[in-house]
């Protein structure tokens, strides 16, 4: 079987959250925009 590292797949969802993050902060600061 060939799996990742596990530090390659915790730096890897690390940034997977840091991106969703910057997603849900762009939609906030557009809301607020709006507002």
């Amino acid at each position: 079987m060939n799996h990742l590292p596990l530090a390659q797949m915790s730096c890897h969802s690390l940034e997977l959250q840091r991106f969703s993050n910057c997603l849900v902060n762009r939609s906030l600061y557009a809301m607020c925009q709006l507002i």
